[in-house]
């Protein structure tokens, strides 16, 4: 202090705080930024400063200016420095599933009642889209749609498991849906005769240009037949 004034302070960084001490992230690719405060010897906050950041393990998450990417499983130390100021956060990359993909055994058929010649396989996925390995994923045929040889089980490093379909012995179009985190996903089937028989049905109901009439009137009986059967309908039906 001269002539009574008095001569301002540098400010000095003396204190640096993560806005946060743990991360968790649940999916490869997902993006966390950090914030981060520095004050000066005052406890005033200071801006503007350079502030360098470290992955502990860049295998399990990267960092570039704060922002936090997940990369695999596992869990790393992530430190932002300013001098010789620094602090630290617990970072954890741990995948939940939350969807499930097909990646193999689609569009197949079969003898009503036989197994189909290749395995269903699915691929559990988070949010991102990355396989999850060590997820639970279910199988489960529609009602009379036959049976699986394995309707639960744990994701291989792959993410995937697979089950062989057996299918039910009606003909037609079956269904089973794999399922994994919430997610599902349905897989087709078609069902055939040893024998191709075509199978007509009426689709829906027959309808009537007229529900009342009158004795002797013709009336227009409207109907869509189906054929749910393996071979063609032919020229003409019953």
């Amino acid at each position: 202090c001269q002539n009574g004034t008095t001569t301002p302070q540098d400010q000095v960084p003396t204190a640096l705080t993560l806005t946060s001490t743990f991360v968790d992230m649940t999916f490869l690719g997902q993006t966390a930024p950090m914030g981060l405060t520095v004050r000066d010897q005052s406890g005033e906050t200071m801006t503007g400063q350079t502030i360098e950041w470290l992955s502990g393990d860049p295998v399990v998450f990267t960092v570039t200016a704060g922002v936090l990417t997940a990369v695999a499983n596992g869990t790393a130390t992530l430190t932002a420095s300013l001098g010789e100021l620094s602090a630290t956060a617990t970072v954890k990359v741990e995948q939940i599933a939350t969807g499930v993909a097909i990646v193999s055994g689609l569009s197949q058929d079969a003898i009503n009642g036989t197994a189909l010649s290749e395995a269903i396989v699915a691929q559990a996925r988070d949010a991102g889209g990355s396989a999850v390995a060590g997820a639970n994923v279910t199988f489960t045929p529609a009602a009379d749609n036959g049976s699986v040889s394995v309707d639960s089980g744990t994701a291989d490093s792959m993410g995937e498991l697979s089950t062989v379909w057996t299918l039910g012995i009606q003909f037609g179009p079956q269904t089973l849906v794999a399922a994994s985190g919430g997610g599902t996903a349905e897989v087709s089937a078609f069902s055939r005769s040893i024998n191709p028989l075509p199978d007509l049905v009426i689709d829906d109901p027959p309808v009537f240009s007229r529900y009342d009439p009158t004795n002797l009137e013709e009336i227009t009986v409207s109907a869509t037949v189906k054929n749910n059967g393996d071979d063609t309908t032919g020229a003409g039906f019953r």
